[in-house]
């Protein structure tokens, strides 16, 4: 959190103190993303093991990137994205007898970055904080005994988590308003163990 409200301290101390070159617009735009997280098992406790599945998922948002000088610049993004992962919960059949059931759960987060962007005419670099918001979860599908997880907030239980975001981009013009940019990205979160990385390409308008 203390990085978060550093960088965001930079930012917008660096908007008043830095000459804006008039040829520099502000930008806006839209992103989709392709991602996965490393496969991950956690040993919640000794009747409950949770596994992040490592398939490929999508996510989307929006963005506003503002111009401080010819080759400086903050990004702000706002994205929706999810983790599937399988939790397995022991399940005692009389008195001796344990069978494992598995729920299979989605995990609904908004993220918010805000990264500092350095742009050149090879390659963008950008790196800031980021915190996820935990929007949900749901369970989609019934295990083989019928049972539906009453509560998934004994497995998951931050509602902020903070991350570090970095992303390697390059930037294609359309147009004198429209460019593309597609980007490699990275964003390991701080506050639980997972990673996510990808690719991303952004529909970005300059006004």
């Amino acid at each position: 959190m203390r990085l978060f409200l550093l960088t965001s301290a930079l930012i917008i101390f660096n908007t008043f103190c830095t000459k804006i070159y008039c040829q520099q617009k502000d930008q806006i735009g839209i992103n989709v993303q392709i991602g996965k997280t490393p496969q991950q098992i956690e040993n919640i406790s000794s009747g409950a093991i949770k596994t992040t599945h490592g398939n490929l998922k999508f996510g989307f948002g929006i963005l506003y990137e503002k111009t401080f000088s010819k080759h400086s610049g903050c990004e702000i993004e706002l994205k929706y994205r999810h983790a599937t992962n399988d939790l397995a919960l022991a399940l005692l059949l009389g008195t001796n007898n344990i069978n494992w059931v598995h729920y299979n759960i989605s995990e609904n987060f908004l993220s918010v970055p805000i990264t500092y962007k350095y742009r050149s005419k090879i390659l963008n670099v950008s790196a800031g904080p980021s915190l996820d918001y935990f929007l949900s979860w749901k369970q989609h599908k019934e295990t083989p005994y019928n049972l539906t997880l009453p509560s998934y907030t004994s497995f998951f239980d931050k509602k902020i988590s903070v991350g570090v975001l970095a992303t390697i981009s390059k930037t294609i013009p359309v147009d004198k308003k429209i460019s593309i940019e597609p980007s490699l990205y990275c964003n390991p979160i701080l506050s639980f163990k997972r990673t996510y990385y990808g690719v991303s390409i952004a529909t970005k308008y300059t006004f």
